[in-house]
């Protein structure tokens, strides 16, 4: 393989920040990433072959440090032998989230794109498709990385942390990437993930991302990137977009999924040594049996 290998690889999560990661890396002078966030070569298209990955560095400069952020990586199980066999020492960024909020995120998400129908509840999505709650079980997903990486490779950042003090979350990776943490993106004053409701016109939002898929594969990925940032590109969305009631969690449907991601949550606290059941779920009582196990869903 012909190329200068990357020096980072963000892993994840989905519906975690990784889009206002991404952005905040990709302004960064020291930094290079393909204007494409999400290669996903490591889990969906590494049949391509490293050509086709190369492509994507092409105009990487010798000082730069070289990376980008494929969230599925997280969740694919072949994607972390995968990374170690390409770059044994490689860092890994991966912002992991509340499960429960990650997986009713991620829900909204599908009720805005259309990947799903308005009508459908979460209950009945949770059921039909156990992936938005299996994406959320994070524990044998860095279990998984941990076998063939060490700790200090792995950089756990909390997304609850980018409201609280955004410049320290980033100077934080900065720092983690041994790049000037004194830089400070133009994105790091925009909200993360911010809800935008559904399309008015399907037609219209189809044929905005339509014309940006072309774009990626004509090699303009580059001008995709600004375009979407653009005032005039965010002032059609927001023109197409209907606002909807996205409160879609019960009380009831939250302290089933709390008691459902506590024994997971339980086994990643004890594996990353941080308390993140009392971060993300605080003193709800649970009524967890100490004999439970973490769910292997991922």
């Amino acid at each position: 393989m012909d190329m200068r290998k990357i020096d980072f690889i963000g892993i994840g999560a989905q519906k975690a920040g990784t889009s206002w990661i991404h952005a905040c890396l990709y302004e960064h002078p020291d930094i290079f990433m393909p204007a494409t966030k999400e290669l996903h070569f490591f889990s969906n298209y590494y049949a391509n072959g490293w050509p086709w990955y190369a492509a994507h560095f092409h105009n990487l400069n010798d000082h730069e440090r070289a990376g980008e952020f494929s969230p599925t990586y997280l969740y694919h199980p072949e994607a972390p032998k995968r990374i170690f066999d390409y770059h044994a020492r490689i860092k890994l960024l991966v912002c992991l989230r509340d499960p429960v909020e990650r997986t009713v995120s991620a829900y909204r998400y599908a009720l805005q794109t259309g990947v799903i129908p308005p009508t459908m509840t979460l209950d009945t999505v949770i059921h039909l498709y156990p992936a938005y709650v299996e994406h959320s079980l994070y524990f044998a997903q860095i279990e998984r990385y941990l076998k063939y990486f060490s700790p200090d490779q792995l950089l756990v950042m909390l997304y609850e942390d980018i409201a609280g003090d955004a410049d320290g979350f980033m100077r934080q990776i900065y720092q983690f990437l041994e790049v000037p943490t004194s830089f400070r993106a133009a994105m790091t004053d925009q909200r993360v993930n911010a809800s935008r409701g559904v399309p008015r016109l399907s037609a219209m939002d189809h044929l905005m991302r339509g014309l940006a898929a072309r774009l990626r594969r004509a090699g303009l990925s580059h001008l995709v990137w600004r375009l979407g940032r653009s005032r005039t590109v965010q002032a059609l969305r927001q023109l197409n977009t209907r606002p909807v009631d996205l409160d879609v969690l019960s009380d009831r449907q939250r302290a089933h999924l709390q008691r459902r991601f506590a024994p997971d949550v339980r086994a990643l606290s004890d594996l990353l040594q941080r308390d993140l059941r009392q971060r993300w779920f605080g003193d709800l009582p649970l009524e967890l049996s100490d004999d439970s196990r973490p769910a292997q869903g991922a």
